[in-house]
């Protein structure tokens, strides 16, 4: 069981964590990516759990065809956590082009443990939709 001011602490320690990984993704990082992971990575893709071995979207080949560059109005929420593990949901986020155009929102459902005194993603599900 661990106390309210536990509580409040893991939850910072695990957006900050999360807050790190996204500024990877925005970068098209792979390396520093797979860095937010504990692999095998759980990730539901059309609703069947897959297991990888590094990180399952290739961030620099979707900025490449997409022209992502980020993420805006990214509204997460650390749900649930214990000492090693945490519940992460991703209300929505607009991914948009750099002059701001829309490319799809996304929402996403993630588990992160903590592996050697560092929070990592250990399971993701997510959704995306196409803007017009």
């Amino acid at each position: 069981m661990i106390t309210s001011n536990d509580e409040i602490r893991i939850k910072d320690e695990v957006t900050q964590a999360y807050k790190v990984y996204l500024r990877n993704f925005e970068a098209g990082d792979m390396k520093a990516i797979e860095t937010s992971c504990s692999f095998p990575l759980s990730f539901d893709s059309d609703g069947e759990v897959k297991l990888f071995n590094q990180f399952p979207i290739d961030v620099t080949a979707m900025k490449e065809t997409t022209g992502y560059y980020r993420s805006l109005n990214s509204d997460i929420e650390v749900i649930a956590v214990s000492e090693t593990k945490a519940h992460i949901i991703l209300r929505k986020a607009l991914r948009v082009k750099q002059d701001g155009t829309p490319i799809e929102s996304v929402s996403g459902f993630y588990i992160w443990i903590k592996v050697d005194g560092a929070w990592k993603m250990k399971f993701a599900s997510a959704i995306t939709l196409k803007q017009d």
